[in-house]
């Protein structure tokens, strides 16, 4: 009797009417939010494929779940919308709590959100099992742990002085010599890139510099194609922006780059480069700029502040906090059940690599071999 209630508590919205929706909502995370999925959508040409499930309990309140419908050979596929560019996975809410559903009738919900948009399965990776503080509403469906985890840093409300208590004394010194050598090269800049000129400058910095990275790496760059060079533009020029740009820069050149998506209560970093100039680069222009934006979080109030997906040294330095982050991966229809098995052991495949020092270092050498070929 529950699933059959929770199947009419199912709608769907398509096209301009899902944005809108998003836009009527509490955003989840700013992947999720109609600001960043317009410029996305509208940069790949992909409106037509937006789908907005949104899942309600009696009183009112809902869940707004937006996904991408994907075609293949093997089935149809709902997903998350974005890629890897689309850190996490959070859905929107309406309402002041996500609804009161029982994890039966939320599975059997999602279910028919699913049949009803004519997927085969359900596919949302890197679900956070907490988001600003608050369990993630789909935990009660989460199916395994994603390849990777987050990394956030929690800021306390009033915190003046966050470095000091991320870095050690000599950590600090060392960093405060490092500011003094950037300010050698010239007036040194820390903050939000602001000005269509100014964004363009910082991006075309970053789109060269990120290049430069993949060609020496013998990897193909993401950042290259014309629909992701679309949205980046779209998405820092745009009137609110869906991504801002945060630089340390000498004068009026960018030395690093850093693109952040957010809201009032969190900043989600999603990319970052510097100048790869020896000269540069040996002064850790990127160190500088994560500094910075992290100094300039705690003064304008805010809570969280996370380094997106993946492991590197200095997210462990300052973002100290693991995101744990699961997959949700329900089939919908017979032929989605044997793709479903298949999604799951691919992910759980490539978790364990990564979890693997040798079997990473493996992998990394076949990628590269694979791109300079």
């Amino acid at each position: 009797m529950a699933a059959a209630s929770a199947f009419s508590r199912v709608a769907i919205h398509a096209g301009e009417t899902a944005l809108a929706r998003l836009a009527a909502a509490r955003a989840g995370s700013p992947f999720q939010g109609s600001i960043w999925l317009g410029a996305w959508l509208a940069a790949h040409d992909a409106l037509a494929t937006l789908r907005v499930i949104e899942i309600a309990d009696e009183a009112g309140a809902a869940l707004l779940l937006p996904v991408g419908l994907v075609t293949g050979r093997a089935g149809i596929a709902a997903c998350k919308l974005g890629g890897a560019h689309a850190s996490f996975y959070v859905p929107a809410v309406r309402g002041e709590q996500p609804p009161a559903l029982p994890a039966g009738a939320l599975r059997a919900a999602l279910r028919a959100g699913g049949r009803a948009i004519g997927a085969d399965l359900v596919i949302l990776t890197e679900c956070p099992a907490h988001w600003n503080g608050a369990p993630h509403p789909l935990a009660p469906l989460f199916t395994g742990r994603s390849p990777s985890d987050g990394a956030e840093l929690r800021l306390a409300a009033g915190e003046s002085d966050p470095l000091r208590r991320l870095l050690d004394r000599e950590a600090r010194k060392k960093l405060r010599a490092k500011q003094r050598k950037f300010a050698a090269l010239g007036p040194p800049r820390f903050g939000w890139v602001t000005g269509t000129a100014e964004v363009r400058t910082a991006l075309d910095a970053f789109l060269g510099w990120k290049a430069r990275q993949f060609a020496a790496m013998g990897v193909a760059d993401p950042f290259a194609g014309a629909a992701i060079r679309a949205f980046l533009e779209r998405s820092t020029t745009a009137e609110p922006p869906a991504i801002q740009l945060f630089a340390a820069s000498t004068g009026d050149i960018p030395r690093a780059v850093l693109g952040i998506a957010g809201d009032a209560t969190r900043l989600s970093v999603m990319f970052a480069a510097y100048d790869p100039e020896p000269a540069i680069a040996r002064l850790s222009p990127g160190e500088l700029a994560f500094a910075a934006a992290i100094e300039a979080a705690a003064a304008a109030g805010i809570r969280h502040f996370d380094l997106g997906v993946g492991e590197a040294r200095y997210k462990t330095r300052y973002a100290p906090e693991m995101l744990m982050l699961h997959d949700l991966v329900m089939p919908v229809t017979a032929r989605g059940r044997g793709l479903a098995l298949l999604f799951r052991a691919y992910r759980g495949a490539k978790r364990l690599v990564k979890r693997n020092p040798r079997l990473l270092a493996l992998a990394r050498r076949l990628a590269g071999g694979r791109g300079s070929g």
